[in-house]
Order: structure tokens, then sequence, then C-alpha cells
């Protein structure tokens, strides 16, 4: 499994994916990948915008956090940290059309989140990003020390089914109801 990843070294390892603008103007977001823990970040990112749409870890837990237009910043953290060593499937949605609420998920299963730093926002899309990076912060900080495979980021919030489907069925490049 681990001979498809990419191996960053928490130093200065990461993948410039250029300007982001798929997700520009966007209301809803999956953002997933598989990951395996070098060591427990203080804090370091799988995938990250410059405007803040970013999977991570803080303390070895999962997070995920977006800028809305209005630069309201939302973000929520797991409850318990991954350990290191394990592959693991982590995701996080948000559907500012549904209940505007993040999700976390670990292989497959929807996981607590111990807080919420954003306000209720009236912005209804996500801010517009000038620049992406996998395996750290964009501005050249946090970097990933482990591996990371298979990162998805889509324009729409996945359902928990659709989730469940990306963890037992590993080559899964899209899930079921979702097209490119």
């Amino acid at each position: 499994y681990s001979g498809r990843a990419l191996d960053f070294d928490g130093t200065n390892d990461y993948v410039d994916l250029s300007t982001p603008t798929f997700m520009n103007g966007k209301s809803a977001f999956t953002i997933s990948a598989w990951v395996n823990l070098d060591t427990a970040p203080t804090t370091a990112n799988v995938f990250t915008t410059n405007t803040e749409l970013l999977l991570g870890f803080s303390s070895g837990k999962p997070i995920v956090s977006y800028r809305e237009t209005d630069n309201t910043r939302n973000r929520k953290i797991a409850t318990n940290a991954l350990s290191t060593g394990k592959w693991y499937h982590v995701a996080g949605t948000w559907d500012k059309g549904g209940d505007g609420e993040i999700r976390i998920y670990v292989n497959g299963s929807y996981v607590a989140q111990s807080y919420n730093d954003g306000s209720a926002s009236t912005a209804t899309v996500l801010k517009d990003a000038t620049d992406a990076d996998i395996g750290r912060f964009t501005s050249g900080s946090e970097y990933f020390n482990g591996k990371i495979q298979s990162v998805k980021v889509l324009d729409s919030s996945l359902t928990q089914a659709q989730i469940q489907e990306l963890y037992t069925q590993q080559d899964t490049v899209l899930p079921t109801g979702v097209s490119a």
C-alpha cells in the first residue's frame, strides 16, 4: 500500500499544486487522504490553500479548516490523536447549504469535534485561493512528517456512506453518486 504514497520528511518536502481555482466560490467541500504519521505533529498539513482550506493535524488530532469570503475562519478538530506508524483514512466535509457543520471522519467513522472557533457567517462560499500545497502550509511551514496517499479535494460534501466507501474500497477514485 505504501508503495504508492509520497513520503514527506517533515522538514522541506511538499507538492505545489499552483493556483487551485477549482474551489473558488464553492459552498461545499470534501477533503480526504490516506495518511501514515512518522511522528505525532504539533501542527502539520496534508492539504492546504493560502486561504486556509485545509486538512491537517494539531497535536496529532485531525483538523479541518476553511475561510469564507467574509473572512470568517471556521475549523474543527477531532477529539483523539492518531497513532504513528499506522495508515488512516482521514476526511473532512462542509456544506453551507446543509447544516453548515464541518464533519471529520477517521477510517470511515464520524469523530466528535472538540471546538469550532468560527462564528456564524453571512458568507455562502469559500474565499478564493491563489496557492495550494500537499504536505505543508502554503506559507512554507507546518510540514508533514510521514506518508500521504490519494488526496481528494471535491466541491461537494460527501455523505458518511460515501466516505465509508472511500475507506473500505481503497482504490475508489470517486464514490458512488459523484462524477468528475
